[in-house]
């Protein structure tokens, strides 16, 4: 038996429905780019925004367990097609997100909102980021790279990379729950944690765990540039304000 003969004969209307489940991802951001775009709101109109994303995230919650497997006739550039518009919807609601910053009253409850509505895309972005992380080309990598800038948390690439895989399932690993741990408890340990971490395997990657601040190696570190280009898009965006 051949390799072939071993993939299972999709119609064309079953390889849509499995592509079209795949576009609600797009919910996220394109809801995220209608409340940066259709700005300013009166203040009775952008909590309504809220109403989509509360949607999303209950039918999201509505989900039972996943058993189906990914099919391997299906061709695979959508799904990375997909996955490249993510990143460039999260780039351009940062970039609305600084028009929008530059044009209103930063006490508005535009303002406000931006809080849930905006910090909920970059949070789904983080999704994106890992997936780019993983891949083999450089390119891809720093896409994920640049996508985990944009919400404060380029660490992320190398603690997950270099110390979660490695430590997964074990106590040393600060991305891994605790057995009775509540996410709240979660939450506040494993941030701190898990940028300690990435501190020290890049410092350790420089050639001393120990190193300090003023050593002229910490020029390569990676933690720094992202700190620097995080804060410094940041910056940007709220002396534009």
């Amino acid at each position: 038996m051949d390799g072939d003969s071993a993939i299972p004969d999709l119609s064309k209307g079953r390889i849509f429905l499995i592509w079209g489940r795949h576009l609600a991802s797009l919910a996220i951001p394109s809801t995220t780019l209608v409340f940066l775009w259709s700005g300013p709101h009166p203040w009775y109109m952008a909590p309504l925004f809220m109403i989509p994303l509360g949607f999303i995230l209950f039918i999201d919650q509505q989900d039972k367990a996943e058993r189906r497997q990914p099919v391997d006739s299906i061709p695979e550039w959508p799904f990375d097609l997909l996955v490249y518009t993510l990143a460039g919807l999260q780039f351009l609601i940062v970039f609305e997100l600084a028009r929008m910053f530059s044009t209103q009253n930063i006490f508005s409850i535009d303002m406000a909102m931006v809080i849930a509505v905006v910090g909920g895309a970059s949070g789904f972005s983080i999704i994106t980021a890992h997936e780019l992380i993983h891949r083999r080309s450089r390119w891809e990598q720093n896409l994920g790279r640049l996508l985990l800038v944009t919400v404060l948390y380029e660490h992320f690439y190398t603690e997950h990379l270099r110390g979660h895989h490695r430590l997964v399932g074990t106590e040393e690993d600060p991305a891994t729950a605790r057995f009775g741990e509540t996410y709240s408890q979660f939450w506040q340990r494993t941030v701190p944690a898990q940028f300690r971490s990435a501190w020290k395997l890049e410092a350790k990657r420089l050639g001393d765990p120990n190193m300090s601040l003023r050593d002229p190696r910490m020029l390569r570190n990676r933690i720094l540039h992202g700190i620097a280009l995080g804060w410094g898009l940041a910056l940007g965006i709220g002396v534009g304000a």
